[in-house]
């Protein structure tokens, strides 16, 4: 049996038999307040974390944001150092947030996966720069608070000893069955990335990519 929207004939019409994806990129619109919403989340402006806010920067979109032209005020890409000699945070709570309003209630029911395009470079050649894990998380808010809907941590203990940056595409799978996003929640990814480096004299940099115009960093949700 076909199933129309709002019992409709010749409407849009409803097949349960098989999922949809919803693609996302992570992009960087270059603008501090480019989305503003009712409720407040861990934000990210340039290449630090700021305190919880209702102005958005980073997002999640289905359709990737103009490769930008010289002079514009954008980023491809976000970071975060560290010297220390034992494992700690170098990127922490990198957010990206939807950039659609929903109208109805959007019923998450398999899985959410993507790729990280990450980076990782010593700043000495004496010295080896470590990246540990990143765990990716999916998160609903509102006005009442948030919810975790789902995280994966992917080990990686990959190392690179040179001043030039090695890149990875990191997968990450996430289950979201019986999830539901309703109209006033806003959905975001976190990404926080661990590592350390060989000697406290040199630093070890992770470096997030979404270059502007492409999916190199990016969110499946399985609807």
């Amino acid at each position: 049996m076909t199933l129309y929207l709002n019992g409709k004939q010749d409407a849009e019409y409803i097949n349960p038999a098989i999922l949809d994806w919803y693609t996302l990129a992570i992009q960087d619109t270059g603008i501090n307040d480019y989305l503003t919403v009712a409720t407040t989340i861990p934000q990210w402006h340039d290449t630090a974390a700021i305190s919880d806010s209702a102005n958005i920067r980073y997002i999640l979109t289905r359709r990737p944001i103009p490769i930008k032209s010289t002079g514009v005020t954008a980023n491809d890409a976000v970071s975060g150092t560290t010297a220390s000699e034992t494992e700690t945070n170098v990127i922490t709570s990198f957010t990206a947030a939807l950039d659609e309003t929903l109208y109805a209630q959007l019923n998450l029911n398999g899985k959410c996966k993507g790729i990280i395009n990450i980076g990782v470079v010593t700043s000495n050649v004496s010295g080896t720069a470590y990246l540990n894990d990143i765990t990716v998380s999916l998160y609903k808010a509102n006005t009442t608070g948030r919810t975790l809907i789902g995280s994966d941590t992917i080990a990686l203990d990959v190392s690179n000893a040179t001043i030039s940056e090695v890149i990875y595409n990191v997968p990450f799978m996430i289950n979201t069955v019986g999830n539901t996003i309703s109209n006033n929640d806003v959905l975001y990814i976190v990404v926080t990335t661990t590592g350390y480096n060989s000697s406290a004299s040199y630093t070890t940099t992770h470096k997030i990519y979404f270059t502007r115009g492409t999916f190199a960093s990016f969110a499946e949700l399985q609807v």
